[in-house]
């Protein structure tokens, strides 16, 4: 009887053991894996913009509006007068 108690305390002791060690690994990569993420990983982008779905297609799209930033002028000094001019008359008739 002795003999059985000692072979389930050495087996208790060592199954302890393995679980510690796993439960170290395991406390240890969500360490490693915060401190590589915080280091390499660049700050996410976070933008506000109204979007437009297309709801025809089966599968509808999102489409975003380009809008200039601040330090941008006006998009239409890129265009030339003439091209504008002549875009208003064909989307007039």
């Amino acid at each position: 009887m002795g003999n059985i108690a000692i072979r389930f305390g050495r087996e208790f002791f060592w199954s302890s053991y393995a679980f510690l060690m796993l439960l170290r690994l395991l406390a240890s990569g969500f360490v490693f894996g915060g401190i590589v993420m915080r280091n390499l990983v660049e700050k996410p982008v976070q933008t506000t913009e109204t979007l437009n779905f297309d709801f025809i297609k089966t599968t509808p799209v999102a489409f975003a509006p380009l809008m200039p930033f601040s330090g941008m002028g006006d998009l239409s000094s890129l265009v030339a007068k003439d091209n504008v001019e002549a875009g208003r008359q064909v989307g007039a008739s």
